[in-house]
């Protein structure tokens, strides 16, 4: 036993060296025009612990909020869903007008779209990168809906590294209805192109996009599963890509949708659907997957629920880990609830409010099951009012399938690290060890 875990810790070892570290800056806030406790706030995962701060920022950042750094963790871009502001804050050349139309014009200080865009490295291009994004239109017939899903082309070596918008609103789709936010994205096999999902309003259809160092192409339109109706929520991949799950809530009496599936590196597929439901309190809803890819969280407004993808029996495992205490942040009405979540690069989740308010809640231990799992309640206090926002990032650090017939791309691309080393080498000898 030991003598295989000393062979096992050296390639992990090797290859933190190789970490992507594009999801090291996390910014949440609105702009500063009214000073403290209003402003912008940092997340610096290149510090141990990781260093939290105020910023003077002239951006606001509601609930769309997506951004990257470089793969040492410097701070590239940042944006809304309306504009993108570079590295120094300043809206950058050709920067302004994204997602076009009327919602835009009556939001045009941040959309409200949870997971309304996302940056993906484009292959093979140093410090270019592709912004996905989407925004909502309002249909007589189908009520709030998104019509059009866009990419937009930012090329950072322009301006002496202040970048330029090179290409902007480049539709993918155009007049469709499509569900609203909940874009995400996960590696290909081969380590080095890219899968974007996207789903059809109120279908079981959805839309595959590989991203490659020839641009974005449409992959396919695929259906699977069992439909279910558009509504607040979040999508996310397993940090190990192995599964993609969609958390929709439609309604209070309704109830939500957990889609779960397994997911094909390779060919884009997603496979063997599950559905869940259940009637709850989600106002609010988000998902986020433990670093181990065992462990899902949901955030269901007034409580969060554990569920195990390695369970023979996964809605049998739920597990109810959290119950809003009634906190409020700094006064009533200003609830602490539950809305968004994401893995950080500590290993930890953290998940937003449904309100603007100065604390963040925390699952320290992700990795464990239940109670195990550390679920802090506000246990994060900001410098400044986040209002509902939480950045919207894949695992870059997830390298090729290894022996699969799509790991064809040179060494280059074999540096899958982790989200942190000790996160990762505990829970590799937890499962190792099969130790529960």
């Amino acid at each position: 036993m030991k003598q295989l875990v000393c062979i096992f810790l050296p390639f992990f070892i090797t290859n933190l060296a190789f970490a992507q570290k594009h999801d090291n800056i996390w910014l949440f806030g609105k702009d500063s025009e009214n000073g403290l406790p209003f402003g912008g706030t940092v997340f610096d995962f290149n510090e141990t612990p990781v260093e939290m701060f105020s910023e003077y920022r002239d951006l606001d950042l509601f609930t769309t909020n997506a951004s990257i750094c470089d793969k040492d963790g410097d701070l590239q871009f940042y944006t809304n869903g309306v504009s993108i502001a570079n590295k120094n804050h300043e809206i950058m050349e050709n920067g302004d007008g994204l997602n076009p139309g009327d919602f835009v014009n009556n939001y045009s200080s941040g959309l409200l779209i949870p997971q309304g865009a996302i940056v993906i490295p484009y292959p093979n291009y140093e410090n270019e990168y592709f912004l996905i994004h989407s925004t909502y239109e309002f249909s007589n017939d189908y009520g709030i809906v998104a019509e059009d899903f866009y990419y937009s082309h930012i090329d950072m070596n322009s301006n002496s590294g202040a970048g330029k918008v090179v290409a902007k609103n480049q539709h993918l789709l155009q007049n469709d209805l499509l569900d609203t936010g909940k874009i995400t994205a996960v590696k290909h096999a081969n380590g080095r192109d890219w899968w974007i999902i996207i789903w059809k309003h109120d279908s079981n259809i959805y839309y595959r996009f590989l991203v490659s160092p020839s641009g974005i192409i449409e992959h396919s339109i695929d259906t699977i599963g069992t439909a279910s109706q558009t509504g607040l929520g979040q999508a996310v991949f397993s940090p190990d890509g192995s599964k993609y799950v969609r958390f929709n809530s439609a309604n209070v009496s309704l109830g939500e949708t957990i889609d779960i599936y397994d997911f094909d590196r390779c060919n884009g597929l997603l496979e063997n659907p599950i559905q869940l439901s259940h009637i709850d309190s989600a106002y609010a809803a988000g998902a986020a997957i433990s670093a181990n890819s065992r462990f899902l969280y949901i955030s269901s407004f007034l409580k969060v629920f554990q569920y195990d993808l390695w369970a023979d029996d996964i809605e049998a495992s739920k597990d109810t880990v959290a119950i809003w205490d009634g906190f409020y942040s700094n006064t009533p009405p200003f609830a602490t609830t539950f809305y968004l979540a994401q893995l950080a690069p500590n290993g930890k989740i953290y998940l937003s409010s449904n309100n603007g308010v100065k604390h963040m809640h925390v699952i320290s231990k992700p990795d464990q099951p239940g109670e195990l799992c550390d679920f802090q309640q506000h246990g994060i206090v900001l410098p400044t009012h986040n209002s509902f926002s939480m950045p919207n990032f894949p695992n870059y650090r997830l390298g090729p399938l290894f022996g699969s017939p799509c790991d064809t791309i040179s060494e280059f691309y074999r540096p899958a690290a982790a989200y942190s080393f000790d996160t990762t080498i505990n829970s590799l000898l937890v499962d190792f060890l099969d130790i529960s």
